[in-house]
């Protein structure tokens, strides 16, 4: 009887196994891993360096990619502490939590790298940048993220997310820290456009995960955004019409058209959402906004 019930369990493990494998192809590890946000974030820098004519060195870009993958990964780590529901969770969290010990393990790393190249390579000028783009990160998670439990997190944190994002990832090009204040319609306008791309890939998300969302985080947009898959098409329009407007005001001839591909590819995703899985619809999100990559092919 008892070695009936130990192949009875071993099998039982062993299907548990196969059913993990199948709800996790290859496609979905970037995302599992939080290496989606990390990869846009050094293809973007790229494109804001290659618009700018301005070189940036391979230190710059490890430590953007460092730096957005901690972000993502404490972000995470977090989230998973404050889950209420996880039968409700989304995959990734739930892959976080089962694998908890081994992403804070690799946190410590990618800190301790990141920590050791900003030191020894970057300038000062970007390590200042980089330090108080840390306190906007620190401000964010004090206000969206429910550190505290006599702290409510403010709603718009998909507005929040993609702001810092995109100033984050355009600081790194040397042209742009020294000209953003002195000519903001030429290097300011890119951004603030990024930006709004980054905000909507958050809320193609988030409508897109509205039950895990009201089990598990009740300030995300899906919640208290009552018409957010209708207003998401409007928004769409919007944005790619004012991504075609600053493209014939500036001329710019590589960036504006790469928000614009992304822009398109945002939008049908979000059309074509009902055809996708959530899992598929939410790494076609991400996969959008590698447009730049597209344009030097």
């Amino acid at each position: 009887m008892k070695t009936t019930q130990f192949i009875a369990h071993f099998d039982t493990e062993a299907a548990a196994i196969q059913d993990q494998a199948r709800c996790h192809p290859w496609w979905l590890y970037a995302n599992l891993l939080s290496l989606d946000a990390p990869i846009v974030a050094v293809v973007w820098l790229g494109a804001f360096s290659r618009a700018f004519d301005s070189p940036v060195a391979w230190s710059v870009y490890a430590v953007l990619f460092l730096a957005v993958w901690s972000i993502y990964v404490a972000d995470r780590l977090l989230d998973g502490l404050r889950q209420k529901n996880w039968s409700l969770a989304t995959g990734r969290h739930r892959f976080v939590r089962r694998h908890q010990k081994g992403f804070v393990g690799l946190l410590a790393v990618i800190l301790s790298l990141g920590a050791v190249i900003t030191l020894e390579a970057l300038p000062a000028d970007l390590i200042l940048a980089g330090f108080i783009l840390c306190l906007l990160v620190v401000l964010y998670f004090t206000a969206f993220v429910r550190l505290f439990p006599q702290l409510k997190p403010l709603r718009a944190k998909e507005f929040a997310c993609g702001l810092v994002f995109a100033l984050g990832t355009a600081l790194g090009v040397n042209a742009v820290r020294s000209g953003v204040f002195n000519e903001p319609e030429k290097y300011l306008t890119p951004i603030l456009l990024f930006a709004a791309l980054c905000i909507y890939n958050c809320l193609i998300i988030a409508a897109r995960e509205r039950c895990e969302d009201r089990a598990n985080d009740p300030v995300a947009a899906s919640v208290w955004w009552k018409q957010l898959d209708r207003d998401l098409t409007v928004l769409g329009v919007v944005l790619l019409m004012g991504g075609g407007i600053a493209w014939l005001l500036s001329g710019q001839s590589y960036l504006y058209p790469a928000c614009l591909l992304s822009a398109l590819a945002l939008v049908s995703v979000h059309f074509f959402q009902g055809r996708f899985s959530d899992s598929l619809s939410r790494v076609l999100a991400d996969v959008t906004l590698l447009g730049p990559l597209l344009l030097l092919i």
